[in-house]
């Protein structure tokens, strides 16, 4: 990646707010997820394993930064730790399939917090 890119990522993390840090977080996860599938399906598991792991560190970050006071939060602790459980399953096996399974509960979950912080911004409230 270029420095110019490096540079513009850095500075987008360092305005966003926190529900678009944790979209950021979920497009991260999402585009490691399908690296890793592309990667299992040319045949070069260590390459899908790296990228596997990075998804993972992804849902590690999301796990952490959750406020266990709140139901919704340790819901979302259980969906993370489930997901987590299956990547790990999916980089043993090296299966794309089960990959493009958390890979589409995570764009679920990106997509309502996109539509959560369009709201905020809008001045609405969340529904």
């Amino acid at each position: 990646m270029s420095q110019a890119a490096l540079a513009y990522r850095s500075f987008h993390a360092s305005t966003a707010s926190a529900g678009q840090l944790v979209v950021m977080l979920y497009d991260g996860a999402v585009r490691f997820l399908e690296e890793a599938a592309r990667a299992y399906r040319s045949g070069d598991p260590q390459a899908g394993g790296r990228s596997v792991a990075r998804a993972e560190q992804v849902l590690l970050e999301l796990m952490g930064s959750l406020d266990l006071r709140y139901d919704v939060a340790r819901s979302l602790l259980t969906l993370y730790r489930f997901m987590f459980e299956r990547l790990a399953d999916a980089r043993r096996r090296h299966d794309p399939a089960e990959l493009e399974r958390v890979r589409a509960w995570l764009v679920e979950l990106r997509d309502a917090w996109q539509e959560a912080e369009r709201q905020l911004r809008a001045g609405g409230k969340v529904s």
